[in-house]
């Protein structure tokens, strides 16, 4: 089974790198598919330790959003830092024969040319890309799991061995599962239309399955909520709440004021992805849930906040309790 690290920005696509990870996981088993280094203690060799990071691992996949380069300090980019994180992990890969390099393009992200990148990073602008789409994402995945595992052939055990020398310590499943936003009334249409829009088809982009209704993705969002508003996140287990939206709930205040729960109905999306709005009157933002298909069910696996506009707020939800405090 093939080892595969998430290279993603941050900044620029966790969202479809957050649901990149869930289907390559679901593929591979958790055991094999890997974000992010955070065992790197102060005091070592930061680009040392993410070369044997990603020597420990069969195939780099490099998330490709429109913020890519990333905007780095007095107008220049993060991408011609040589300290930075997304260039040294892919440098780490280019560098090695026996490790798969597969870009991935979301979110209207786009294959920068060689000169437009660092010397060392000229052969990645000539790697194959994969073409992630939000309204087919589940069936584009698929693809990108055929891909990999049609190019990693398995290695000796030796090499195995080493392998898992090499990263033993290194390697983290993320707590990070964010899903695409979907919200109701006016802000659907725009914040839809910005996320790509659509559904998420498993085998083919004309697939349509089974699944939960819209109305049980509501009572999923809801019973958060009112775990949320009564201060007993706690009591939610995993497969009622993932780690990313409650820590987004636990982040926001649960007073002076309250959102306002969506009505019966009121509810959007697919039945394998529901979005609820929860509208702070008079603040001019709203939190949107989205509960995501799991096995066994619905579970609440994000939490953002927006604007009447459909925008999300700088800063997130830090921003959001920050208005929320002070009104």
């Amino acid at each position: 089974m093939p080892r595969v690290f998430i290279c993603y920005r941050r900044d620029d696509a966790p969202a479809s790198a957050g649901r990149l990870y869930d289907r390559l996981a679901d593929r591979f088993g958790r055991d094999h598919v890997f974000m992010d280094v955070d065992t790197i203690r102060p005091g070592q060799d930061y680009a040392a330790q993410i070369d044997d990071f990603v020597g420990g691992c069969d195939a780099l996949v490099a998330v490709v959003g429109r913020g890519w380069v990333g905007a780095g300090a007095e107008g220049g980019r993060r991408i011609d830092d040589p300290g930075d994180y997304v260039r040294l992990e892919i440098e780490a890969a280019l560098a090695r024969d026996d490790i798969q390099v597969l870009p991935v393009l979301v979110e209207g992200g786009s294959m920068p040319a060689p000169g437009d990148l660092p010397p060392s990073l000229a052969a990645f602008a000539g790697r194959q890309a994969v073409d992630v789409s939000q309204s087919r994402f589940g069936y584009d995945a698929g693809r990108l799991a055929d891909a990999i595992e049609g190019g990693v052939a398995a290695p000796p055990a030796e090499v195995r061995e080493v392998r898992e020398e090499r990263s033993g310590g290194l390697l983290r499943r993320p707590i990070v599962w964010v899903g695409a936003a979907v919200v109701v009334a006016a802000v659907a249409v725009a914040l839809v239309l910005a996320l790509g829009g659509g559904g998420d088809d498993e085998a083919d982009p004309s697939a349509s399955g089974d699944g939960p209704s819209l109305e049980a993705g509501r009572s999923v969002t809801l019973a958060a909520f009112e775990a949320w508003q009564s201060d007993e996140l706690y009591r939610l287990e995993d497969s009622q709440i993932s780690a990313s939206a409650l820590r987004a709930l636990n982040q926001m205040p649960f007073a002076p004021v309250a959102p306002l729960p969506p009505a019966p109905g009121a509810c959007s999306g697919t039945p394998d992805e529901v979005g609820c709005t929860y509208v702070y009157p008079g603040l001019g933002i709203y939190l949107s849930f989205v509960a995501l298909r799991y096995p066994g069910g619905l579970r609440l696996a994000d939490v953002r906040c927006y604007d009447d506009q459909g925008k999300e707020l700088s800063g997130g939800i830090s921003t959001c309790a920050r208005i929320v405090e002070e009104s």
